[in-house]
Formats: C-alpha cells, structure tokens, sequence
C-alpha cells in the first residue's frame, strides 16, 4: 500500500482529506504531519511515496522544506494544494519536481487521479 504524507496545519482538512484517501482503492496508507517541520522528522524513519501538501503552512517556508527534504530524497514526489494565486507562489528549489499544484478548492475524483498518476509516473530516489 503506497503511503502518503499529508502536510496540512488546517485540522478539519487534514481530516477530510485522510479519511477521503484512504477510503480509495486502492487505499493509500496516510501519514499526518501538521508542520514542515513535523515532515522532515517523520522522513528520518519513515518511507515515503508521495507528498501531498498544502503551500501555505505556519513556520518553515515551503522552499526552505524542499531544500531539507533534498536531504532525504533525491526526487521527492510532491503535490501541492493552495488557495493562492499562482502569481502569489512563493519562490521554490528549481531541483525539486512537482507533480502539480492544484487551487482550492478542489475536486476530490481529479485529486485522487493526480495522486495515482503521481505514483505510476515514476518510482521514488531514496538517499
């Protein structure tokens, strides 16, 4: 079962976003975090197949997030979801690839799409 890491500091869309992926078929095993900072732990000992985040978060700046996570991963996989514009998009490491960035709100059906394709797409580069 692939696992998923969810950042995401909103309680209420941390929940439906959980209980959403992992009611797919397939499921997909879903790992909470609730700051970049609580991620980067959780890579030191967990494999992980996806990141699903939103941009967005209180703390660490995403930039910053992706240039610790290229400790971990030498292509993470990551998909981003935000309420901002993209002109409003702040600035990110040009090694990191994202799968996509979706606005809010959001079609869960094409979200679970994205996440499948994501997967299929390419295998993960561990360290």
């Amino acid at each position: 079962m692939p696992s998923l890491l969810l950042i995401e500091d909103n309680d209420d869309v941390q929940e439906i976003l959980r209980t959403f992926l992992t009611s797919c078929n397939p499921p997909y095993n879903i790992i909470q975090a609730r700051s970049f900072e609580q991620a980067l732990e959780i890579f030191q000992t967990t494999p992980i197949n996806l990141i699903v985040s939103d941009i967005a978060m209180p703390g660490m700046s995403i930039g910053e997030f992706m240039t610790q996570l290229m400790k971990f991963y030498i292509q993470p996989k990551i998909i981003l979801f935000t309420g901002l514009r993209l002109e409003c998009l702040p600035p990110m490491p040009k090694e990191i690839k994202i799968e996509c960035v979706i606005h809010k709100p959001f079609d869960l059906d094409d979200f679970e799409r994205r996440i499948a394709e994501a997967i299929k797409e390419r295998p993960i580069k561990v360290y």
